[in-house]
């Protein structure tokens, strides 16, 4: 900076970080001066480049130590550490939008930085392109001047009322009165099922309906003598790691006594049908041993109608959940539900099992558990069941919601409210962790009464932080912005109060169903954000095959970053990702997946 005397460049230097240099210049000088005043300066810009050239080797010689210090001291989640290599940890100096900054050394010069495309959304949580990436960032470090953090019970600050007010005007439009913030999705799962458990025990009659006599009890015997109850869930689906929200999942390789000592799987787990584009159609795969895996009441065990009511030639006709009610399909999923769900009540009153008390889905997407696209006409029927037994409904909506599928919440695709769902990642846009679990007005009024036992004791440090609430409140209003979001499709003919918002198709039909003809795809669907590619491989596959491994290693050169998942390849976009970067993208796929 110019130096007119005021060492103004000595009280810059005492507020920028320590270590910082700042090098003074003479004034500018007046025209055809110049050669006399770059002489005068060489000895500063001489010194302020060999202060950058040695900023940048010691920036080098950091990156370049990270992986071998990351392999002595940190342990990474779902990695074994005896399979990794220094060559293969990736280097992040940065991010911009939806592009990794990872540095390179087989760029062939030091301090290579290759962009990458985050094809995984780290972890499924980026939601915003580079310029939105601003606004986020703005609206956290505005929160953090202002408020730092502050505890949250029986206080309110703007940016948590901005974030309820989004969240039930967004995905909880038409359902949701009240919302709970967590820290995390395994814990919204968690407060979710407290929530729905009240409800069962409410309304099945075991705690009084009676606000006054409800706290009484709970004061006098905090058990009640209540039953233990278990939930209805869908094989494969993935809840969150925390030990409740393990026993909400069926057993897997992460539930075992290896991972998961404390289990106890406590679910009616149903086999899902699924739905994806197999050898050129949309085709719904039907469990071959029925709902519970036992052989009994297969669906169409006789064969009959079964190909006319399980392939569709569009995605249109597949979705269309209101034309497919009146199908056979519906009709077969009805009689199998309404047989499982007899059964675990027969079974509840031998005393051989608890009563269901709540039902707990992924609705239409199972992430973790191999991204399965699920039927949405069978989440659709086992909802509507659910309710008509007054069995309370949980969605866990964390990977799901948030127009990661193409509606801002996941329960429009299956046609049904939810009575509680649960939101995280895209709630922050990725930017900071944070959840939040929406309930129905009913749900609500169970926990409400004169006694503080008969709330919902259940909260953590950083509850509705206003940082992560400021953030929040910003992404959801960017999602639904037409003029931020250049894939809001807007539909103000559609019946009721609120036009229809919906995310424009972002994958190629006709390029997904060439893909499913290739011989080394099992199946594959374009949902939203997501595009899901499953190998064929010997025997089953699932999350302990590496089959996927090295078609994710093939994109690396056509600068997307991709992480495995089994015999799974996938690739997620932003809700604001621009069409021709998907076209990209599932182009490369399409050129490295074998014939």
């Amino acid at each position: 900076m110019a130096d007119d005397g005021y060492a103004n460049h000595e009280a810059v230097a005492k507020i920028l970080p320590s270590g910082t240099k700042v090098f003074a210049l003479p004034p500018l000088p007046p025209q055809g001066k110049a050669d006399a005043w770059l002489e005068k300066s060489a000895g500063v810009f001489s010194e302020a480049f060999e202060t950058a050239m040695n900023w940048h080797e010691k920036r080098i010689q950091a990156l370049q130590k990270l992986p071998g210090e990351a392999l002595e001291k940190i342990w990474w989640p779902f990695t074994q550490h005896a399979t990794v290599e220094p060559d293969t940890v990736t280097v992040i100096d940065g991010r911009y939008g939806e592009d990794f900054e990872i540095y390179d050394q087989e760029k062939g010069r030091d301090g290579a930085i290759d962009l990458r495309f985050d094809g995984a959304a780290s972890w499924w949580t980026q939601g915003v392109s580079a310029e939105l990436q601003q606004e986020l960032n703005s609206a956290a470090a505005n929160a953090a001047g202002r408020y730092g953090h502050v505890m949250f019970p029986e206080n309110v600050h703007q940016p948590s009322m901005d974030a309820t007010n989004a969240l039930l005007e967004g995905p909880g439009k038409g359902w949701g009165s009240r919302v709970f913030y967590s820290d995390n999705g395994s814990t919204a799962t968690e407060v979710g099922l407290k929530m729905a458990f009240r409800k069962y025990y409410v309304d099945a009659g075991l705690v009084s309906k009676d606000g006054h006599q409800r706290a009484k009890d709970l004061i006098n015997d905090g058990s009640c003598h209540l039953p233990q109850l278990r939930i209805i869930a869908l094989d494969g689906s993935y809840h969150g790691d925390t030990l409740g929200a393990m026993d909400m999942q069926s057993p897997s390789v992460f539930t075992g006594p290896m991972q998961t000592p404390w289990y106890q799987p406590r679910g009616l787990f149903l086999q899902p049908p699924s739905l994806a584009i197999r050898n050129g159609e949309w085709t719904v795969a039907l469990p071959p041993h029925g709902l519970l895996n036992d052989g009994e009441d297969r669906l169409f065990h006789d064969g009959k109608d079964l190909e006319s009511n399980t392939t569709w030639k569009s995605k249109a006709d597949a979705f269309d959940i209101g034309k497919r009610l009146d199908s056979p399909l519906a009709n077969e999923y009805r009689q199998a539900v309404d047989k499982a769900l007899e059964r675990a009540e027969q079974d509840a009153k031998a005393g051989h099992m608890g009563p269901v008390g709540a039902l707990m889905m992924e609705p239409v997407l199972h992430g973790a558990g191999g991204m399965v696209l699920i039927d949405p006409l069978f989440q659709n029927i086992l909802m509507k069941v659910c309710r008509e037994r007054k069995i309370p409904i949980v969605l866990d909506e964390v990977f799901a919601g948030i127009w990661r599928l193409g509606t801002e919440g996941a329960w429009e695709i299956i046609g049904e409210k939810p009575d509680i769902s649960c939101y995280a990642k895209l709630l922050t846009g990725g930017l900071m962790p944070m959840s939040a679990t929406v309930a129905t007005a009913d749900v609500f009024d169970v926990f409400y009464g004169p006694g503080k036992a008969q709330g919902l004791l259940h909260g953590h440090s950083y509850t509705a932080y206003p940082i992560g609430c400021a953030v929040a409140s910003k992404a959801l209003s960017l999602y639904k912005d037409p003029a931020k979001n250049p894939n809001l499709i807007v539909d103000a003919s559609s019946k009721g109060d609120t036009p229809t918002a919906y995310l424009r198709e972002l994958w190629d039909e006709s390029k997904l169903k060439e893909i499913s003809n290739k011989s080394s795809v099992r199946r594959v669907f374009g949902q939203g954000c997501v595009l899901a590619v499953e190998l064929e491989v010997e025997g089953e596959g699932g999350y302990s095959s590496n089959a996927a491994k090295e078609v994710v290693l093939r994109l690396r050169p056509h600068s997307v970053q991709a992480r495995p998942l089994g015999n799974v390849v996938y690739l997620m976009c932003a809700p604001t990702t621009p069409k021709a970067t998907c076209d990209r993208l599932l182009n490369v796929l399409a050129e490295e997946l074998s014939e």
